[in-house]
């Protein structure tokens, strides 16, 4: 039961990984009133995608805690 329940976090953090990655390179204005052009949407995927890995690496490392603790 447990696997499932990460299995479908994960699946959901993907999900809302995809349509945050979507909103940020679809989007004409950020939210300082800047227009966007490709370096800035490029920036702004890059610094999503180092935050999204830290969530995983932690999510990960607790993974592995768990399992240690359990056995």
């Amino acid at each position: 039961m447990k696997h499932k329940k990460w299995f479908i976090f994960n699946i959901l953090s993907s999900v809302l990984f995809l349509v945050v990655s979507i909103f940020l390179w679809f989007r004409h204005v950020d939210g300082s009133g800047a227009i966007m052009n490709t370096k800035l949407r490029l920036l702004n995927l890059a610094i999503w995608f180092i935050f999204f890995t830290i969530m995983v690496l932690v999510e990960f490392i607790i993974i592995r805690i768990s399992k240690h603790v359990n056995q």
